[in-house]
């Protein structure tokens, strides 16, 4: 009897084959997640634990110190995974795309892998390495998932894309990952945002010069005039709130003028981290003030160093101008000069 196994992620592509096989294919299939001992796994197992819980965690293969680049690479990556994962099921699937620029994510190289992993290996133990997307681009996998599953079209969202151990949400929107992520998203309606502009204008004059796939190049030009979204990052304690000794985080006074310029950047799209010197088990009173304050934010990051004096290049101060409203000004330079 056949058995099928898909190597889950938690990324958008592993998560849509996952429903497609079952759907389409009509085939009961095991999702099966290898901790290869990198420093994003634990973030990957928390994602993949929560959109699919009966995924198999493996903790097998530890290769994670070969890995290298922005994006991760791991030599002979999907030919480790596919043998591993044959102890699984002898139908193996991969969610390859017909798109992907990788040298071992493509219908040849699985090819060759399928040859290797048979040549090796007695005729019971055959297997056969597959992806249920070489017809298909990461957008089209996107629209294929909001045509069948509309009530639940936001799930993709929960997704992962990066491979950033200290990111604390499941997508920094900075890296190339990210980037392929915000172009197949934001194609198909979502409001998603992407947070570096040089990032962003690297891969459109790459699409302008057809360096990818037609399609892919296509669906990256479709956004050629969007603008990238900052990065603010805010204190809590005097920034948002009154600056008061002690640790009654529950009882502090907000700076609503404050408050109402990070929500005003929130909405136009901004990101919001906040980052404070609070520890860790002060998340629950910290989340409950913020809620209860109305502050709009993407995350909270906790242990910021204590420091008498913050010198950076990316310093502002913020002014009060009324009640209300705020204005974003430079470290004047004498000022900067002074800290220094």
């Amino acid at each position: 009897m056949e058995k099928h196994v898909l190597l889950f992620s938690g990324g958008i592509d592993s998560f849509v084959a996952y429903h497609y096989i079952r759907k389409e294919l009509q085939k009961e299939v095991l999702p099966v997640y290898f901790d290869l001992g990198a420093p994003y796994n634990p973030r990957e197992i928390r994602v993949v634990k929560s959109l699919l819980p009966e995924t198999v965690i493996d903790t097998s293969l530890s290769v994670g110190d070969t890995q290298r680049g922005q994006n991760a690479f791991i030599p002979y990556r999907n030919l480790l995974l596919a043998c591993m994962a044959r102890k699984y099921g002898d139908n193996i699937w991969i969610a390859g795309l017909k798109d992907d620029m990788v040298e071992d994510k493509n219908p040849d190289a699985f090819n060759a892998m399928n040859e290797c992993m048979n040549y090796i290996s007695k005729p019971e133990d055959h297997a056969r390495l597959r992806s249920p997307f070489w017809g298909a681009t990461k957008e089209q996998v996107v629209r294929w998932w909001c045509n069948n599953f509309p009530n639940d079209r936001n799930r993709i969202l929960e997704t992962i894309s990066c491979y950033d151990p200290y990111e604390p949400t499941n997508y920094c929107g900075r890296c190339p990952s990210c980037l392929r992520k915000f172009f197949a998203l934001r194609n198909n309606g979502f409001n998603i945002e992407f947070y570096n502009q040089s990032l962003f204008d690297e891969y459109i004059a790459r699409a302008e010069r057809r360096y990818y796939p037609s399609e892919r190049c296509d669906e990256i030009l479709m956004q050629r005039n969007y603008t990238c979204k900052k990065v603010y990052c805010f204190d809590i304690d005097g920034t948002l709130t009154m600056e008061v000794d002690g640790h009654d985080y529950k009882s502090r006074v907000p700076k609503q003028n404050m408050i109402g310029v990070v929500n005003q950047l929130k909405q136009e799209g901004h990101k919001i981290v906040l980052f404070t010197s609070r520890y860790h088990e002060d998340q629950f009173v910290t989340e409950e003030w913020l809620r209860t304050n109305n502050v709009k934010h993407d995350c909270v990051i906790y242990g910021k160093p204590y420091y008498d004096f913050h010198v950076d290049d990316k310093n502002v101060l913020f002014s009060s101008d009324g009640e209300t409203t705020c204005q974003i000004q430079p470290i004047p330079q004498e000022e900067m000069e002074d800290k220094e």
